[in-house]
């Protein structure tokens, strides 16, 4: 929360939003008591799964404790986004992502380098 008592959306949750927004078929789980993704237990959610037709896996988030960018809470991206895991993103990195792969008539990037205009490095 802010000084001002607003809620402050982790870069999951915000994702989350602009997926439910745009009618995406999608969920976000939360495996805070599975030891693989956790050095410590955490009670919020650490991945989106996004479903394409007929309801089967097309890509996927986490955030966690291994994946990478997730002790700084940045996101991971792996599946028909990309040929390769992409991390350290934020959500709207991974909405640039998303966009551009809808221009591109569903061609995953290999890097961020593929869409950067004005991306950081890392």
């Amino acid at each position: 929360m802010t000084e001002k008592g607003e809620m402050i959306m982790t870069e999951l949750e915000k994702l989350k939003k602009y997926l439910d927004d745009n009618g995406y078929d999608c969920e976000m789980l939360n495996h805070s008591d599975n030891p693989h993704y956790f050095s410590k237990p955490r009670n919020e959610p650490d991945q989106i799964i996004v479903y394409g037709p007929g309801h089967k896996r097309s890509w996927d988030v986490v955030c966690h404790d291994f994946s990478y960018g997730g002790p700084d809470g940045l996101l991971e991206l792996y599946g028909d986004l990309c040929t390769d895991v992409i991390g350290w993103l934020t959500a709207d990195d991974v909405i640039k992502i998303i966009e551009n792969n809808k221009k591109n008539g569903g061609i995953p990037i290999d890097s961020m380098d593929d869409i950067k205009e004005d991306w950081y490095l890392w």
